[in-house]
């Protein structure tokens, strides 16, 4: 019983070191895309186009 508890913490702490290794990684490119001006203004207009689909979804639907 107790090797089976010792494999289990073992195994959450290494899937929590990836996810954290892959959201960090993330962060650091997304911090270099958008460290252009253009990139920003797309963003912004991604984000606002999908916010305007949804509001559009929520009151047709």
């Amino acid at each position: 019983m107790p090797g089976q508890l010792s494999l289990l913490i073992a195994v959450i702490l290494t899937i929590e070191f990836a996810s954290m290794l892959v959201y960090a990684t993330g962060g650091k490119t997304l911090r270099n895309v958008l460290g252009k001006s253009g990139n920003v203004r797309l963003l912004n207009r991604i984000a606002g186009t999908l916010m305007i689909g949804v509001g559009l979804w929520l009151a047709l639907g």
